[in-house]
């Protein structure tokens, strides 16, 4: 019978300090973004929950948040298709109208 702790020696020390970087890195992007403005959203990012009323990114200006329909997540796409969300200029705190 092999004992879980001994396996957890042999581990690769990068393997810790890594996840510890990814932790680090993950808060400290949570911060930014409540205390921002706005926030850019990353390539393949959700910038529109369904059924939620606030956007929780800003697509770049080549690209458009987009669904299938309206009941569906919403992605930064360059394709036109679709259900199109159009973002405020301002803030992605303001409600959508509904």
């Amino acid at each position: 019978m092999t004992n879980r702790c001994e396996t957890a020696d042999q581990t690769d020390p990068l393997d810790g300090i890594m996840l510890c970087f990814l932790l680090i890195l993950a808060l400290c992007t949570r911060v930014y973004s409540a205390n921002a403005r706005h926030r850019t959203c990353w390539w393949n990012e959700v910038c529109k929950e369904e059924f939620h009323s606030k956007f929780r990114c800003r697509c770049p200006k080549w690209s458009y948040c987009r669904s299938p329909g309206r009941y569906y997540d919403a992605h930064c796409s360059m394709t036109r298709t679709g259900y199109i969300w159009t973002q405020p200029e301002t803030s992605l705190s303001l409600e959508i109208d509904k």
